[in-house]
């Protein structure tokens, strides 16, 4: 899965949906969402690669940033 997500990456791109990026790269491996279960539109989604860590946020349910970590 690590692998999975290490190589996927390249194919990300700003304004991907949630479905979208899932595809590529499965489930995070943490999810933290908006300042409570109700504001879903914001999520940080956290994918551990061997490189370090992948940081995506999500703002109204669209790729809205990419951190290599």
């Amino acid at each position: 899965r690590l692998d999975k997500a290490s190589t996927r990456s390249e194919n990300l791109a700003i304004g991907q949906t949630i479905p979208e990026v899932e595809s590529l790269l499965g489930p995070p491996h943490e999810k933290i969402i908006g300042e409570s279960d109700q504001n879903s539109e914001k999520q940080l989604w956290i994918y551990f690669i061997k490189d370090g860590s992948l940081y995506l946020t999500f703002d109204k349910y669209q790729l809205f940033k990419i951190e290599k970590l």
